[in-house]
């Protein structure tokens, strides 16, 4: 209970740090992914990760796919 409270009062206080601190540790999270992700590229076939999709395939437009599907699809 009291690291949680703290950490509270904390962000409650600094709120511009909290905010920071938190996006600072999510791109470094992401980064982490998705160099995994590539490392497993270079370990599996392709058909192993065909889920994922192939950032270096030429048909693939992430911030075309942004703007064009819906929200709920993203949320899913």
């Amino acid at each position: 209970g009291t690291a949680w409270d703290a950490r509270k009062e904390f962000c409650s206080e600094n709120r511009i740090v909290c905010m920071l601190s938190h996006w600072g540790f999510g791109m470094v999270y992401m980064l982490n992914v998705a160099l995994f992700v590539a490392l497993l590229r270079e370990i599996f076939r392709p058909q192993v990760l065909w889920f994922l999709r192939d950032p270096n395939d030429p048909n693939y437009h992430p911030f075309r796919d942004l703007f064009e599907e819906s929200l709920f699809k993203h949320g899913r």
